[in-house]
């Protein structure tokens, strides 16, 4: 890092360290841990999932950038008192991916005893045993990625979201732009089937909503109570082709076959 970079992380941690004191003391983040001390049903899903693991790891997608982002150090904030403060949740290990990340981001989220991941996931991270995934800001297709890779009862049991509601998440406009071509629209909807797909089967717990709540976009806690016998295949609507994802070092490239 250079000179230029020292300075601006030192001012980012500054900075950090202030959000987290005024986010630990805001009417949302004692909302956020009363709703978790004292609703049963929610205390149940999150026991049930985290059993007798002793810690479970955060993932955190679509974070933006520290450097740049008011929202971004709040939402960051968040994770870190949740890892401080929350007992119950057990959260251990932290990594955490976005595009927008700078390396003065990435030397501040380090400092807090996170992992900044090197490569893009986009969001397909398979799961074998219980894992919080933080998704302040993601868009439906990562998390359509995230249930592909986990597209299995006892996989999908392991998620806990915490993130945008799934009703967002599965009804958007199937083709939200008449000027998008086929390839476009095709990976619109098969990317939206498996949101549509899951969403009858997915339970959600709003946070409270409240005038200091504005960097966490209607954030829900969102789990996935599945019958281990459905054929989760049969779930997805036929009528979509088939999608291979090819990853490339900054994007992702859709070929279908019928």
């Amino acid at each position: 890092m250079d000179e230029e970079d020292v300075e601006e992380l030192v001012k980012l941690n500054h900075e950090m360290e202030i959000t987290k004191f005024e986010l630990r003391d805001s009417e949302y983040y004692r909302k956020l841990r009363d709703q978790l001390e004292k609703n049963h049903l929610l205390k149940t899903e999150i026991s049930r999932r985290l059993g007798s693991e002793e810690q479970i790891q955060m993932i955190i997608y679509a974070l933006g950038s520290l450097e740049y982002s008011f929202s971004s150090q709040y939402q960051f904030a968040l994770a870190l008192l949740m890892r401080e403060d929350i007992d119950m949740l057990r959260i251990g290990k932290i990594e955490v991916f976005d595009p927008c990340i700078t390396p003065v981001d990435a030397n501040l989220i380090q400092s807090f005893g996170c992992n900044v991941l090197s490569v893009d996931e986009f969001a397909r991270r398979r799961v074998e045993k219980p894992t919080l995934f933080f998704l302040p800001c993601a868009p439906y297709e990562l998390v359509a990625n995230l249930l592909e890779v986990n597209w299995v009862p006892s996989k999908l049991e392991n998620l806990i979201i915490l993130g945008t509601s799934m009703h967002h998440w599965a009804n958007l406009k199937e083709q939200p732009d008449p000027e998008f071509d086929e390839l476009e629209k095709l990976t619109i909807n098969d990317r939206l089937r498996y949101t549509q797909a899951i969403y009858e089967s997915s339970v959600n717990f709003a946070i409270y909503k409240g005038d200091d709540c504005w960097p966490f976009h209607n954030l829900h806690w969102i789990f996935f109570n599945l019958h281990p016998g459905i054929d989760f295949n049969e779930l997805l609507p036929s009528k979509f082709v088939k999608l291979i994802s090819f990853y490339f070092s900054t994007m992702n490239l859709y070929v279908f076959y019928k």
